[in-house]
C-alpha cells in the first residue's frame, strides 16, 4: 500500500539495528560510553520488526481477509529464505545439543515446524539466533485471524484499551527477569513476546479507522527522540524491559511516519533495501559464522582492528548477498508458489463437477 510506503523502509532500519548490534556483540566494534548502550539495545530491533508486523498485516488486511489466501502468502513469504539461511548454516549444524541422532532429530523437527523459539536451550544451536524471531512470527501468523476478527468487532475505545493492555503485558518478561529471576527464555518464547504484536494489530485497527494524529512530524519527532535517547541512556540486560517507553514510540512512529511523507524513507532504493531486509536479518547469522571461522587470517585479522571499514564491508557483503537472494530466490519462489496454491484451488471446482 502506497501510504505505508515508508514502513517498508523502517524493516530496514530494524534490521540494520540487529546486525550491528550482533556484529557488536561478536567482534566488538569498539563503541564506548553512550553509542555503546545505544549499539548494545540493539535487540530492540526485534520489538520494532514485531509491532511493525502487528500493524502493517491490521492495515493491509483490515478489511478483508482470506485466512486461506494470508496463510499462504505468509509460506510463500518465508519459507524459501528461511529453507535457504537453515541450508546455509549447516556447516556449523553439529554441536554439543546435537551429538547425538535423537538430538539432531529434535532440533531438526524443531526448526521444520517453526517451534525451537518455544525452547531457549535450542538457541546456541544451527540458526536459532536468526530463526527464533522466525519461529515467534509464525505463531502470531497462526493467531492473527482470530485476532483481527476480535478487534474487528470491538470499539475504538475497546481497541485502545487492548492496545494499553498489550504494552503493560510486553512487560511481564521484564518483570519475571527482575523479581523472579526467570531465565533468559522470557526474551525468546513466543508468547511473551506476542503483546507487542498485539500492540502494533491495535494500532494498525485504529490506523485503518482513519484516526490520526494531528501534527504528525511533530509527534514523530518527539517519539523518535524519546526512543533514542531510552536506548542511549539505560542499560538493558533483557532488552523487553524497554517497553515501558520504547513501545509506546514505537507504535507513535508507525502511525506517523505515513502521514510525514519523507521523501528519504519513500524513495525506490530506501524501500528496496525494506524488502531485501528479510533476507538481510536470516543470512546475517552465516555471514557472522564465517567472520568468526576466519577472524584469525592475516588479512581478516588486520582489517578487524579498523572497525569502521571492517563493519562498512561486511555490510556491503550482507547487503549484496541479501539483493541477490531476494532478486533470485525470494521473489521468484514466493510468486511460483503463490501461483501454484491459486491454480490448485480454481482446479478443486471442477474435479468435484467431474466426480
Amino acid at each position: 500500500m502506497e501510504q505505508i510506503r515508508a514502513l517498508t523502509t523502517i524493516r530496514f532500519v530494524a534490521a540494520f539495528y540487529v546486525f550491528l548490534f550482533h556484529m557488536h556483540v561478536h567482534f566488538d566494534l569498539g563503541f564506548r560510553g553512550t553509542l555503546a548502550r545505544f549499539v548494545n539495545n540493539g535487540a530492540v530491533g526485534m520489538t520494532i520488526f514485531f509491532v511493525l508486523s502487528g500493524f502493517i498485516l491490521a492495515v493491509t488486511y483490515g478489511t478483508d481477509l482470506n485466512v486461506r489466501k494470508f496463510a499462504v502468502r505468509r509460506v510463500a513469504r518465508i519459507v524459501p529464505v528461511y529453507t535457504l539461511a537453515a541450508l546455509l548454516t549447516l556447516p556449523w549444524f553439529w554441536g554439543p545439543k546435537t551429538d547425538t541422532l535423537t538430538e539432531a532429530t529434535v532440533v531438526v523437527l524443531a526448526h521444520l515446524f517453526m517451534v525451537q523459539a518455544w525452547d531457549r536451550a535450542l538457541f546456541p544451536v544451527w540458526n536459532f539466533s536468526a530463526s527464533w524471531s522466525l519461529s515467534a512470527e509464525a505463531f502470531f501468523y497462526l493467531c492473527f485471524p482470530a485476532l483481527l476478527w476480535m478487534l474487528r468487532k470491538r470499539s475504538n475505545s475497546v481497541v485502545w484499551a487492548i492496545l494499553a493492555i498489550g504494552i503493560a503485558a510486553s512487560l511481564v518478561p521484564a518483570v519475571a527477569w527482575h523479581v523472579f529471576h526467570a531465565g533468559r527464555s522470557v526474551y525468546s518464547v513466543p508468547i511473551w513476546r506476542f503483546p507487542e504484536f498485539i500492540s502494533g494489530a491495535c494500532a494498525g485497527v485504529l490506523y485503518a479507522r482513519g484516526m490520526r494524529f494531528e501534527n504528525p512530524g511533530r509527534w514523530a519527532i518527539a517519539a523518535f527522540t524519546i526512543f533514542v535517547c531510552i536506548l542511549c541512556w539505560v542499560k538493558s540486560e533483557i532488552y523487553v524491559d524497554l517497553n515501558v517507553i520504547a513501545l509506546p514510540s514505537i507504535l507513535i512512529l508507525l502511525a506517523t511516519i505515513p502521514d510525514c511523507r519523507i521523501r528519504a524513507l519513500e524513495s525506490n532504493s530506501a524501500v528496496f533495501l525494506g524488502k531485501i531486509s528479510f533476507a538481510a536479518y536470516l543470512l546475517q547469522t552465516p555471514l557472522i559464522f564465517v567472520i568468526r571461522d576466519h577472524k584469525a587470517t592475516p588479512d581478516l585479522a588486520l582489517l578487524m582492528e579498523h572497525s569502521a571499514p571492517f563493519f562498512a564491508l561486511a555490510l556491503a557483503v550482507l547487503l549484496a548477498a541479501s539483493a541477490l537472494v531476494f532478486l533470485a530466490v525470494e521473489e521468484p519462489a514466493r510468486a511460483a508458489l503463490t501461483k501454484r496454491f491459486e491454480a490448485a484451488k480454481r482446479e478443486k471446482p471442477d474435479a468435484s463437477a467431474a466426480s
